[in-house]
């Protein structure tokens, strides 16, 4: 089991070096500078250039990058490292626009309001998700079974920033709800919006609006797995040994039924990440979604990869998450795992 932690461990890290070298490189080809459409002169470009680094060879602005990925806040100067300090946390340089401030306090705000946001989106999901797969697997070929197989076909075909100007207009604009930005400081000074134990309106129409595809994947995934179960030979054996239905539907069918909905988490969680972006902006939510658009709009390379970075490191930690418990519930999985 160690030996398949590790290994997943690796993987993951290997994935997130990738995934930042790809990202820089990517950023790299963008066409000019924010201060360009500023018509600033040749010597302010010259000096914002050599504030900045970028007049300093590529290879160096990578490592310089990628130090700060792993902790490492590296100097550079006349085309040569000056110095390296280490500080355990990432850490990206300063925003070129705006307050410019340092990438890392603006993800300390905006980190906590994002992955409230994402994870009752994930969480309400789930559940509502895997009800929906059971009654639908139960009730096979009934009104429910279709009218729940046709809400998940909507669910998963229409996107989530289409369900959130719905929501938002209908229910935030015709209902006459409170404002969607209301943030409650707590935790010191990191404002928190949407708290989860809230039960407003207002907060919960993001989370709501991110949820959906993910319910309408789960009942879909989980009433195929669970009819599947149903007809399985040991189910039909303990009813005919006259077990109780709703012991054997329970403690049988859908406990096993759950084993390859794990699997599914992962997709839904960067499903949920994805949507998060679009979600923030519609909702004006002070996340890192919203902080992104406007940073890619901006051409704020430091904020682009310190945000970029924090969302595949979200993902990739999910992903890690789920490999190792679907280990410990699979055994086979684990032994393939770390003989392969």
């Amino acid at each position: 089991m160690i030996k398949y932690i590790l290994k997943r461990i690796g993987f993951s890290l290997l994935t997130i070096i990738l995934a930042s070298s790809l990202l820089f490189i990517l950023l790299q080809f963008m066409p000019g500078k924010p201060w360009d459409t500023q018509k600033t002169d040749p010597a302010t470009q010259a000096r914002l250039e050599d504030e900045y680094d970028l007049d300093e060879p590529l290879a160096l602005q990578y490592i310089k990058y990628m130090g700060g990925v792993f902790g490492f806040v590296i100097e550079i100067d006349d085309s040569a490292v000056q110095s390296v300090d280490y500080q355990v946390i990432p850490t990206f340089g300063d925003k070129w626009r705006g307050d410019k401030q340092p990438v890392l306090d603006t993800v300390r705000v905006q980190y906590p309001i994002s992955v409230s946001i994402g994870v009752r989106g994930l969480i309400l999901g789930l559940i509502v998700g895997l009800f929906f797969g059971v009654i639908s697997a139960l009730k096979r070929n009934t009104f429910w079974d279709h009218a729940l197989t046709m809400i998940a076909v909507v669910g998963v075909s229409v996107p989530s920033f289409v369900f959130a100007t719905i929501l938002q207009y209908y229910i935030g604009f015709k209902l006459q709800q409170q404002p969607f930005i209301q943030n409650i400081p707590i935790l010191g000074d990191i404002p928190i919006a949407y708290d989860i134990a809230s039960p407003s309106m207002s907060r919960v129409l993001p989370a709501f609006a991110l949820s959906l595809f993910v319910i309408a994947s789960l009942t879909r995934f989980m009433r195929t797995e669970l009819v599947d179960v149903l007809g399985s030979d040991y189910i039909l054996l303990a009813r005919a040994k006259g077990l109780n239905k709703t012991k054997v539907i329970i403690k049988h069918a859908i406990r096993n039924a759950l084993i390859p909905v794990i699997t599914v988490i992962g997709p839904l969680s960067l499903a949920i990440l994805a949507g998060s972006v679009v979600i923030e902006k519609i909702f004006a939510i002070p996340g890192m979604g919203g902080e992104l658009v406007s940073a890619i709009q901006n051409q704020d390379n430091p904020l682009i990869l310190g945000l970029a970075f924090f969302y595949t490191f979200l993902y990739v930690t999910i992903i890690l998450i789920v490999d190792v418990s679907y280990g410990v519930i699979d055994p086979r999985v684990r032994v393939s795992g770390g003989d392969a």
